[in-house]
């Protein structure tokens, strides 16, 4: 495991590599005041690019716990890590607040693609972690006539921070290091090809090259796709069941995003399943099951709103599936009226669903008309709930509430580690 030396020096490393490409660096500093001083709860530290427009600084004051953001430059940033030492309190200063950093040191180096959103940074980055040996806390509500209220702190640092505390207890220093030459927008995987959107900002479209590796059974696919403008497509042959996609830089010989996709896992964020017409059309010709589900149109009515939300949450809970909008119950295309936009299928799930599934919805044109396709995956967080009605699963053609065994069954896996 490298020290704490060697991690700070791949620290500046890595900013002097990318040093073209920051400007200002954004500090965003959780702190409660314990005894008179202001101690660190969880400090978030992300260089800004250069061509960002100015950015407003905010402050949550809640009395005793306060959120604070400022900008530094590189050069404070870069002095600031080399005063970095192992078990040594990290103290700092945040304009009028002096604040005092529990002894810790520094760990990990990991590389997360733009996907990643539990810090929210949305580009390929590298993330350090300055861990405290003592953790420092704030109890109860967060109040304020002019702010908005919170639960507790941590519900603040989630939400404002853009922290999502459940993957770890990140107390102490944040540092995230991003790549801001380019990132992936969109990986459509096909029957037969692949597509890659990517947004370009520092490097040209004309350096950038993704790399591509498709697998489906035994069959294994390795293509380039050169880019001249940000969509790009290469033909495989096959749908693959795993995908790992990279675009590098050619003149740096650098990765500056990535994406992997596996069947069996959940759906990456911008990963995109493409359902072909002739295959929306063997879905419906196949009638309604325990996968699929045939929906003329969400009426405003409560109960249609419920009963759409109920089949979200029974995929959701059961294996996934797919339901087809636009699609009466006597399997004709019907087409989608103007009020059922993807805005609203999303507005109704968000809602509706407690905790979010993952889902999308994609719009397909058969014949004369258009429908949506919105796909829920298998839940990774189960049971998933309609607000004030429960939860349900999905058995043959229908949704219904789950009994008491199927719950029973459904928070197995969290009550026994390891259970399968």
């Amino acid at each position: 495991m490298p020290s704490t030396e060697e991690l700070k020096q791949q620290i500046l490393e890595i900013v002097r590599s990318r040093k073209e490409t920051y400007g200002r660096v954004l500090v965003q500093s959780a702190i409660s005041k314990c005894n008179g001083k202001w101690r660190n709860m969880v400090t978030k530290i992300v260089p800004l690019p250069t061509k960002d427009s100015p950015r407003q600084l905010r402050r949550w004051d809640y009395g005793n716990f306060v959120i604070i953001e400022s900008l530094i430059s590189v050069e404070k940033f870069e002095s600031f890590v080399s005063n970095l030492s192992a078990n040594c309190e990290a103290s700092f200063s945040v304009e009028r607040y002096n604040i005092e950093g529990p002894p810790g040191s520094l760990s990990n180096g990991y590389e997360y693609d733009s996907a990643e959103d539990y810090l929210n940074i949305g580009w390929l980055f590298k993330r350090f972690h300055f861990s405290a040996n003592t953790t420092v806390s704030h109890h109860g509500p967060l109040i304020s006539p002019e702010l908005p209220v919170f639960r507790d702190a941590h519900d603040a640092i989630s939400k404002v921070l853009g922290i999502d505390r459940s993957r770890g207890d990140f107390s102490g220093i944040l540092i995230c290091l991003p790549s801001y030459y380019a990132r992936i927008r969109e990986v459509k995987i096909g029957a037969k090809e692949l597509s890659v959107l990517i947004e370009p900002k520092e490097a040209s479209i004309n350096d950038i090259i993704a790399k591509c590796y498709c697998e489906s059974g035994e069959l294994i696919r390795h293509e380039d796709i050169a880019f001249s403008d940000p969509q790009g497509r290469v033909y495989v042959g096959f749908r693959p069941e795993t995908a790992y996609i990279a675009i590098v830089s050619k003149s740096k010989n650098e990765m500056l995003d990535k994406r992997e996709f596996h069947s069996a896992w959940r759906l990456p964020k911008d990963v995109i399943i493409d359902i072909p017409e002739f295959e929306i059309k063997q879905l419906i010709e196949r009638g309604e099951s325990n996968t699929v589900e045939f929906k003329r149109q969400i009426e405003s009515r409560p109960g249609d709103v419920n009963r759409f939300a109920e089949s979200i949450v029974a995929f959701a809970n059961s294996k996934g599936g797919v339901i087809l909008l636009g699609v009466d119950d006597n399997a004709q295309i019907q087409g989608v009226s103007d009020k059922d936009s993807e805005d609203r299928v999303s507005d109704v799930i968000r809602s509706h669903c407690i905790p979010e599934p993952k889902f999308e919805c994609i719009k397909r044109q058969i014949g004369d008309n258009e429908i949506l396709v919105i796909r829920v995956e298998e839940g990774s967080d189960k049971p998933y709930t309609v607000w004030q009605r429960g939860v349900f699963i999905r058995a043959g053609s229908s949704s219904r509430v789950a009994e008491r065994y199927e719950l029973d069954e459904i928070y197995r896996p969290k009550a026994v580690p390891g259970y399968s």
